[in-house]
């Protein structure tokens, strides 16, 4: 609890004293911490500091990976193979395909979506979505850039 608070004093600036007395809850510490980091965008050691203590908790790792994508990395293999966060964090970059589970690189949707935000993203994926006009017609109607 005590880097918690500490990580609380430095990312929101206030006393050690307000932060010992509010009395806060590890979970609701992080979703501060979380918050302040979505605002302020600025924070990248702090949000892989979270990822990397915090890889295996998907409620953390769901919020972080909608800040940045690429946090996926260290995310737990559980994670991973979850289709929900992993689509969270390549719709935030098409980049993070690279950290899904390997079935996951393999799923149309997935690959369509981070396609769809980076079209690099395709480096990460099976060469049989390379061989699909159609899949590439959708991705080139649906890319955001």
């Amino acid at each position: 609890m005590i880097k918690i608070v500490t990580l609380i004093i430095f990312i929101l600036n206030i006393s050690f004293a307000q932060a010992q007395e509010s009395n806060i809850s590890e979970k609701q510490a992080l979703n501060k911490i979380i918050k302040t980091i979505k605002n302020k965008n600025k924070n990248n050691k702090i949000a892989l500091y979270l990822s990397q203590k915090y890889g295996d908790d998907e409620e953390v790792m769901n919020e972080l990976l909608k800040t940045n994508g690429l946090l996926l990395e260290h995310a737990s293999t559980r994670l991973r193979k979850n289709k929900d966060l992993v689509l969270t964090a390549v719709r935030e970059n098409g980049l993070a395909l690279e950290y899904a589970y390997h079935a996951l690189k393999n799923d149309e949707e997935v690959v369509l979506t981070a396609a769809s935000e980076n079209i690099e993203a395709l480096e990460f994926t099976s060469n049989n979505f390379m061989r699909d006009k159609e899949f590439l017609l959708n991705i080139l109607t649906n890319y955001n850039h």
